[in-house]
């Protein structure tokens, strides 16, 4: 690190689930909870969508469903 102040703008929170004889035991899920906005999207269950969401979250959420950042483009 460069001894800047950082800050978390938001976490994304992923467990993997349980799989075992040939089932899911305890299926896979993911949520995304953002500081900004004090918003949370998820949880989302099955390893499918999980996957899909993973990839999807951190730049679909700060681009089309943050308050903090829409409040901002209004504020300019």
């Amino acid at each position: 690190m460069t001894g800047q102040r950082q800050e978390v703008m938001a976490a994304l929170f992923v467990d993997m689930g349980v799989f075992a004889s040939d089932r899911w035991v305890r299926e896979p899920r993911a949520k995304y909870e953002c500081v900004r906005c004090q918003t949370t999207e998820g949880p989302v269950k099955g390893a499918d969508r999980v996957a899909e969401f993973v990839a999807r979250i951190r730049t679909d959420h700060p681009a089309n469903n943050c308050t903090a950042n829409q409040q901002g483009a209004h504020a300019a």
